[in-house]
């Protein structure tokens, strides 16, 4: 990523024009109670947190899912080189609407079932770093996205 903390990122591999999927979220369908404890440390209770979309939250609610259902990558399969199947967990986040690119949504795929996506909001060009707002509210959220929050509405004013 050209972000700095920003790890791989990911970046469009060709162009794309609003309301087009840019990128899959898929994973390990489990639920936060599974790998999220109350005795882990903060630094570990992030590490586990930080790759995981909670899917019930931006599916229709026709699909039926359970309320606590979330798509996972868990630690050992975060790395391209250790996952690449779906490549959503890549994309980094950036606070204000002109800042993004993309928009969370679900998707049925057809080999993966239900999913996540991610849905361009503005036209891409190819070699574009791409950026969603991960949407964390302030009082439950890491420490990287409050400084980034406060740097955010610092610049603003």
């Amino acid at each position: 990523s050209e972000e700095k903390d920003g790890g791989e990122g990911l970046f469009a591999k060709r162009n794309f024009l609003p309301g087009e999927i840019v990128s899959y979220f898929g994973g390990l369908r489990t639920w936060e109670d599974l790998f999220l404890f109350d005795n882990m440390t903060d630094s570990d209770y992030w590490t586990a947190h930080a790759y995981y979309l909670h899917l019930s939250e931006i599916a229709p609610s026709h699909w039926n899912l359970d309320d606590e259902l979330v798509i996972d990558i868990p630690v050992g399969f975060r790395e391209i080189d250790e996952y690449r199947t779906t490549l959503g967990h890549k994309v980094n986040h950036k606070f204000g609407g002109r800042n993004q690119n993309l928009l969370f949504d679900a998707v049925h795929h057809p080999v993966l079932g239900y999913i996540g996506c991610l849905i361009s909001n503005k036209p891409i060009r190819r070699g574009d770093e791409l950026f969603v707002d991960y949407g964390y509210s302030l009082e439950f959220s890491p420490p990287w996205y409050k400084k980034l929050y406060k740097l955010y509405n610092y610049r603003k004013i």
